[in-house]
């Protein structure tokens, strides 16, 4: 029953782009790239552990998919919503575009 609070306040945040992320960018963006897309980075980021919580909650739990669309869908329709909830919401959308391609409802979409 807390899925969804878990999803909305723990992994939401660490899949949007933050500030650090953007001061990196700023400063480093070599070294903001690198960090990114490092193969060994993975075995020990948040963020990916983040995006396996995330896609394994919406294959196996039921209505857990639907729910997390509705969140996401929200934050991206709210016209107040930042570029980095956005983009966090948009990341989560691609993290879980498997398992949306196979039901029907978001096929279309």
């Amino acid at each position: 029953p807390h899925m969804l609070l878990i999803i909305q306040d723990i992994v939401f945040p660490l899949m949007s782009y933050s500030e650090q992320d953007a001061e990196l960018w700023d400063t480093d963006p070599y070294e903001y790239i690198r960090i990114k897309f490092d193969i060994f980075e993975d075995f020990v980021s948040p963020v990916t552990a983040a995006q396996t919580l995330l896609h394994s909650a919406c294959k196996k739990r039921k209505e857990m998919l639907q729910k997390t669309m509705d969140l996401l869908l929200q934050i991206i329709q709210t016209p107040g919503s930042s570029a980095s909830q956005k983009d966090g919401a948009l990341h989560m959308i691609g993290t879980m575009a498997d398992i949306l391609l196979k039901k029907p409802v978001y096929k279309e979409d």
